[in-house]
């Protein structure tokens, strides 16, 4: 028997002092995004693709976040 599991969107803003270049890699390279945010991750970035990370709590506890990638579109310049 498996359990219903509620989902919700979380909606985080951070301004980061980065291009959006860089931003962007950290999202979607495991190893770019375990050196800044989460203890443990996998992406897979495309449409469909798993989005699973394991994050560290100020508690000490572990807290796992998944979902897939609805759409990634790598930063553009500005059409004029």
């Amino acid at each position: 028997m498996s359990a219903d599991v509620r989902t919700e969107p979380i909606v985080h803003e951070r301004q980061i002092e980065a291009s959006p270049e860089t931003v962007f890699a950290f999202f979607t390279d495991p190893e770019k995004l375990t050196r800044w945010l989460a203890i443990e991750a996998t992406l897979d970035p495309r449409p469909g693709g798993v989005c699973r990370q394991t994050h560290l709590g100020r508690d000490g506890e572990h807290y796992l976040m998944r979902g897939e990638f609805v759409a990634v579109e790598p930063p553009s310049p500005a059409k004029t």
